[in-house]
């Protein structure tokens, strides 16, 4: 077989392996570097002379002198160390001991060509030579390579696209977190406007409360007022002794220090109603109860009661009194006063009482 030349022409026919370092004789055999060297022993030079040595060629060629440094100066085969190397990297078959220059293209096997002959194809079997396999695997490479480029332009174009995504959304970002901060100072002064009004109001409230407080006390207080009133007219309408008029000038005069009391109060609360009504019509939080409006009718029909109360009687009463009484008034007076009478003096007592401690 012609591979089988080939095999053969590759061997070294000293270590019967393929040639290392094949280095050519003067004769043109070819032999390993380390071979040659081993020569020597099997071939001693009678006529040594020193380093020199003799080698003979196994092909029996002729003798030849030589030194160690001589056989490391012998020329290189170039023309076989490629041939060396190919065949070193892809083996050589054990079973038919040839060059393994097929393959299958489906498992990566390699096969000699006895292999080839000898093996059945089967269905998933897809043996090439090498030097077929070698375009088309070239083939598929450029293609596959073709596609990645592509693959790879596609990915540039989505990171550049996410990229301007990434951009967008950080734009997007930043904007929101402005607004956000915006809205938060918004709030923040819409809260602490909020506040100082709810403050505001809670104070103004509170202040309303009180005059509401005390337009209530004023008012039970006007109510006895007029009460003691009525009954101090009364009682001391039906007496005319001097000294139930007596009575009455100083009941009048506490009055009138009661009137100056009540005018001021009368005042400040009509002053603090209409100041916190007009502050809290503004802000609709106010509804006006009438019964604080009839208070200060109460107060203001007080005050006019007791301005009547101070007035001077007219002149008949004024000339009665001035005009001596009869005998009989005399004698009346004189007389111990019913049952019915002291307790009118007592109502007197009790009403100027109670309006002094009022």
């Amino acid at each position: 077989m012609f591979s089988k030349t080939i095999t053969d022409l590759l061997k070294c026919q000293i270590c019967l392996e393929t040639l290392t370092d094949p280095r050519l004789l003067p004769c043109g055999h070819n032999f390993c570097a380390r071979c040659i060297l081993q020569l020597r022993q099997w071939h001693p030079s009678r006529r040594n002379c020193g380093n020199s040595f003799s080698v003979r060629c196994p092909n029996n060629c002729d003798l030849y002198l030589m030194t160690e440094g001589a056989i490391e100066k012998l020329p290189k085969n170039f023309s076989l160390g490629p041939i060396i190397d190919a065949i070193n990297e892809v083996g050589i078959c054990v079973t038919h001991d040839d060059v393994m220059g097929f393959i299958d293209l489906n498992s990566g096997k390699l096969f000699c060509l006895g292999c080839v002959s000898a093996q059945a194809y089967t269905s998933s079997s897809n043996i090439v030579s090498l030097d077929m396999a070698d375009g088309i695997l070239k083939g598929k490479l450029a293609e596959k390579m073709d596609r990645s480029d592509v693959m790879v332009k596609q990915l540039q174009s989505k990171k550049m696209t996410l990229s301007e995504l990434v951009s967008a959304v950080d734009v997007h970002q930043r904007a929101t977190k402005k607004e956000f901060d915006e809205l938060f100072v918004q709030i923040q002064i819409a809260l602490d406007i909020k506040r100082r009004q709810y403050f505001q109001a809670l104070e103004n409230k509170t202040k309303l409360f009180e005059v509401y407080r005390r337009i209530e006390e004023m008012s039970s207080v006007s109510q006895r007022l007029c009460g003691s009133i009525r009954r101090s007219t009364e009682v001391l309408n039906v007496q005319h002794s001097r000294n139930a008029w007596a009575q009455k000038v100083s009941f009048i005069k506490q009055l009138n220090t009661l009137q100056l009391d009540l005018e001021r109060d009368v005042k400040v609360a009509e002053s603090l109603i209409i100041e916190d009504t007009s502050q809290w019509k503004s802000s609709n939080d106010l509804v006006l109860d009438n019964s604080h409006l009839r208070t200060i009718r109460n107060l203001q029909e007080a005050l006019l009661q007791l301005s009547d109360e101070k007035q001077p009687r007219n002149e008949r009463q004024l000339s009665d009194d001035k005009q001596p009484r009869s005998e009989k008034q005399l004698s009346d007076d004189k007389q111990p006063r019913n049952e019915k009478e002291l307790s009118d003096e007592s109502i007197i007592a009790s009403i100027g009482y109670e309006v002094y401690i009022e």
